[in-house]
């Protein structure tokens, strides 16, 4: 349920997310969109070294690049609908094809932003993940998710921790940073 004022682009300021964003839905559609948009500028540079090695069929690899490049446009325009993440992945796979039938390099391509939407792809499922639980802060009986730095960071001297499934976890005091 939303805040009174807030839209989904536009948090309020006492809104809190477990990945520490402020929005984490942006910041997905912002990595797919420059992870698309980065391989428009690859598929385009590509033309040159297409035309120098003198692949055949010319023009069949210039148009299957230029389609492509045009897609991924499409792609990167449209982050916020699902079917443009599946789409994404679509296009690597037809880069890796279209690389067995025109040039190994068209497939090198898809081999590099294959792996490259493969992170964006974990990415966007570690950032869209429901919250795991509610911790208190003892901030007027308001229950919030601890910052990140936490979990992940050890203090020496001053921090406390609690022995937890074999594991040293960092119990996070109210109030400012301890370092």
């Amino acid at each position: 349920m939303t805040e009174p004022g807030a839209t989904d682009d536009h948090p309020t300021p006492d809104r809190r997310h477990e990945s520490g964003l402020a929005n984490p839905q942006r910041a997905i559609r912002g990595l797919g969109s420059a992870v698309m948009a980065l391989e428009v500028l690859v598929l385009l540079l590509a033309v040159v070294p297409i035309r120098i090695l003198d692949v055949e069929p010319f023009g069949a690899a210039i148009g299957f690049v230029l389609a492509v490049a045009v897609a991924c446009i499409v792609f990167a325009a449209r982050m916020s609908h699902r079917w443009a993440w599946i789409g994404g992945g679509v296009v690597q796979v037809v880069l890796l094809v279209g690389g067995i039938f025109l040039h190994w390099m068209i497939a090198g391509i898809g081999v590099v932003f294959g792996l490259t939407w493969l992170y964006a792809l974990s990415v966007r499922r570690s950032l869209s993940r429901p919250r795991s639980g509610t911790r208190s802060n003892n901030l007027g009986g308001r229950s919030t998710h601890a910052p990140d730095f936490c979990e992940q960071l050890t203090f020496p001297l001053d921090s406390r921790f609690v022995q937890s499934d074999s594991s040293l976890v960092l119990r996070c005091a109210t109030g400012p940073y301890p370092g």
